[in-house]
C-alpha cells in the first residue's frame, strides 16, 4: 500500500510540479470550472431534443440519471467512507503544490465527483452514439477534465483514475437500462 501511495505522489508531483508552464496555469482552472461545461452541456441537450425529438428528450434523461447516481455515490457515499484529504490541504504537500484555484474546496478527494460525472456522461452518450465519432470527443473532454483537477492542485491521480472508472461503470449501467426500457435510433 505504501508504495501506491507513493506512485500517487509522485504522478501527483509530476503532473501538478513538473507539467507547469503558463499556457496549463491558464488553461486549466477553466476547463475544471463548472460554468464552463454549462454552455456545451445546453447545446447538447439543444441538438439532441431538435434532431432526434423524444428520443432525444430520453437520452437526456437518462444522462441526467447516469450524472445523479455517479454523483450520489462519489460524493456523498465514498468521499465520507474513504475520508481522504485533499493534496491541496495536505500539510506535507503545502510548501510545493501549485493550487491554482482561490481556494481548496471540500476536505475530502477520493473519488473525484468531477471525473465520475463526466465520465458518467461520457461513457453513456459513448455507448448510445457508438457508431458517432462524437465518442472520442466525449472520452478526451472527461479525459481533461481529470487531468486538470489533479494540474491544478486538488485530486491525487489515483482520485481521478478511480473517479473515471465509477463514471465508466455507471454510464454503462445507465446505457444498458436504457436499452432495456426504450428502443431508441442510437
Amino acid at each position: 500500500m505504501d508504495q501506491l501511495l507513493s506512485l500517487d505522489y509522485y504522478l501527483f508531483r509530476l503532473i501538478n510540479q513538473g507539467m507547469s508552464n503558463v499556457f496549463f496555469d491558464f488553461l486549466m482552472p477553466i476547463l475544471r470550472n463548472k460554468t464552463t461545461w454549462y454552455p456545451l452541456y445546453i447545446l447538447s441537450a439543444i441538438v439532441l431534443v431538435s434532431k432526434w425529438k423524444w428520443q432525444g428528450l430520453y437520452l437526456i434523461l437518462f444522462a441526467i440519471l447516469s450524472l445523479a447516481l455517479s454523483d450520489l455515490i462519489s460524493s456523498q457515499v465514498l468521499k465520507n467512507l474513504f475520508a481522504r484529504t485533499r493534496p491541496c490541504l495536505l500539510v506535507e504537500l503545502s510548501t510545493t503544490i501549485n493550487l491554482l484555484l482561490d481556494k481548496c474546496s471540500g476536505a475530502y478527494s477520493f473519488p473525484s465527483s468531477h471525473a465520475a460525472n463526466h465520465f458518467a456522461l461520457a461513457s453513456f452518450f459513448a455507448y448510445s452514439f457508438r457508431k458517432h465519432a462524437l465518442r472520442f470527443v466525449l472520452l478526451f473532454w472527461a479525459s481533461a477534465i481529470c487531468f486538470a483537477q489533479v494540474y491544478v492542485g486538488v485530486h491525487f491521480p489515483s482520485d481521478v483514475l478511480f473517479g473515471a472508472l465509477l463514471g465508466l461503470s455507471f454510464g454503462y449501467l445507465v446505457y444498458k437500462i436504457k436499452k432495456a426500457v426504450i428502443k431508441t435510433a442510437f
